[in-house]
């Protein structure tokens, strides 16, 4: 039987320390999700956001090459649709505001409570997904189109509020 994947899209989980991945996976595991892209150099996160989407991001912000705070402005900028929980030991108010200035979903402070750790991740996925409901809806509502027209074609009409009704039996 073949393990259901959840979340749809994974959670891209970047620090330059492999342990720090290794407890975020365990503890994100613990709480049934089971779809990652870890990351552990930060050059290469534009490029793996690039190549496919993802849920939700779990970034540190002090490694080499590429700062977090670079980026998670080049995130923010590119994919804005994405969530940054930021996960720093840096417990520091004024970098914490300025992340957050700077569009993190979240600031958490290492070590993290797993419960913290899963409830933000949790919280970002329902953001995700009460966007995309948000998307399809606008779409379905603001776009005069069918996804079926096949269903209706026997009913000839040029009303506005058949196709409506068509819209909202869909």
């Amino acid at each position: 039987m073949k393990e259901s994947v959840y979340p749809e899209f994974p959670v891209i989980l970047v620090d330059d320390e492999e342990q720090a991945l290794d407890s975020f996976e365990i503890a994100l595991r613990s709480a049934n999700m089971n779809h990652f892209v870890r990351v552990q150099d930060s050059r290469d996160v534009m490029p793996t956001l690039s190549g496919r989407e993802v849920e939700v991001m779990l970034l540190d912000l002090r490694m080499p090459h590429v700062s977090g705070e670079e980026l998670l402005l080049k995130v923010n900028s590119d994919f804005p649709e994405i969530p940054v929980i930021i996960i720093t030991g840096a417990n520091d108010v004024e970098t914490a505001v300025k992340c957050m200035k700077h569009g993190a979903f979240d600031y958490m402070v290492k070590p993290v409570e797993k419960s913290r750790l899963v409830s933000g991740v949790r919280r970002a996925l329902e953001l995700r997904e009460l966007q995309k409901e948000n998307r399809l809806l606008k779409a379905h509502v603001l776009f005069d189109k069918l996804q079926h027209p096949e269903a209706f074609s026997e009913i000839v009409t040029n009303s506005a509020g058949m196709r409506s009704i068509f819209q909202y039996v869909e």
